[in-house]
């Protein structure tokens, strides 16, 4: 409806709300498409979503202009996974979060899941 121009738009918008929001050693980098990471390596669960929550509440407020026009609304859908609950290296973490990403979209998008996956790529001990 709006075309790439909005979605440039929505992208930037996004990535400059969240930016502002970082705390800490917080990462935030665009991983591609319309999707993005975040780590919080310094925040346990509840203060991550938490802090999840706020920027998801602060994307819902954006007043993003296209051509003059605000866009009607800006939603983000949210996949979380914890390390070392949902993984213990960098892919099954993904995997977990991309997993409780697309939980979210099935649930009516616009909303924050959490992985339940279980780590199953923790290594065996040496013997």
């Amino acid at each position: 409806m709006y075309g790439h121009d909005a979605g440039d738009a929505v992208l930037r918008a996004f990535a400059t709300t969240a930016q502002h929001l970082r705390q800490g050693s917080d990462v935030l980098c665009r991983y591609g498409g319309d999707e993005f990471i975040m780590v919080l390596s310094e925040a346990p669960l509840d203060q991550g979503l938490a802090r999840l929550e706020e920027i998801h509440r602060s994307i819902g407020e954006l007043k993003v202009k296209v051509r003059g026009q605000v866009l009607l609304r800006v939603t983000a859908s949210v996949g979380v996974a914890v390390f070392p609950d949902n993984g213990t290296n960098v892919d099954s973490l993904i995997t977990a979060a991309d997993v409780a990403l697309y939980r979210a979209k099935t649930k009516g998008r616009n909303c924050i899941v959490v992985s339940d996956a279980v780590a199953a790529d923790t290594e065996a001990a040496p013997s």
